[in-house]
């Protein structure tokens, strides 16, 4: 599994290391000054107990590729990863997307059961299927378009969320500390 640590301050640069000390494949994206020095120097460690200092090399990246970070040119998406494990999507499963909220945009991507008594209900739309790589085509009417970066959310347990705009999505982007999950 390959991980992309969104956001190079204290606790993203420290999750990379870790996660990269662990044997995972971490790429961790840094611009400006941090990007500079994080080529240069590394992740640098500090036990606070011993004084002892650890460097740490992930891979640093200033963009996202786009493979990792759009609606694909025919109109799919993506499903990352992470999110298709933790929602346990399957091959060639049934899938109901809903439409995202006015101020957010976007889709929801989930299961008819668990919608059929959710808030969301009244925003289903379309069905599909998920293909290979958790790819899901979508339809016109998700007003989506190609090349399009879309942030994940992950946590209502009804649907996985695809955000296209609003404030949620304008938040997530100041805050280097927490993971952002993109799609292709």
């Amino acid at each position: 599994m390959k991980i992309l640590v969104y956001g190079a301050g204290p606790l993203g640069s420290l999750f990379a290391s870790r996660l990269h000390e662990a044997g995972h494949a971490v790429s961790l994206l840094a611009r400006g000054q941090r990007l500079t020095d994080l080529r240069e120097y590394g992740i640098v460690l500090v036990d606070t107990q011993t004084g002892q200092e650890t460097v740490s090399r992930p891979q640093i990246v200033d963009r996202l590729d786009p493979q990792d970070a759009y609606v694909g040119q025919a109109g799919e998406i993506r499903i990352p990863p992470s999110a298709y494990v933790e929602s346990r999507f399957q091959l060639g499963e049934t899938v109901v997307i809903t439409r995202g909220s006015r101020r957010s945009g976007g889709i929801g991507i989930g299961r008819s059961e668990k919608l059929k008594d959710s808030p969301l209900q009244s925003r289903f739309f379309e069905q599909a299927i998920v293909g290979n790589n958790g790819c899901v085509a979508l339809p016109p009417e998700a007003d989506i378009h190609p090349d399009e970066r879309l942030l994940v959310v992950r946590g209502s347990g009804f649907a996985l969320g695809f955000i296209q705009r609003g404030p949620i999505y304008e938040e997530a982007l100041k805050h280097t500390d927490i993971d952002i999950f993109e799609v292709a």
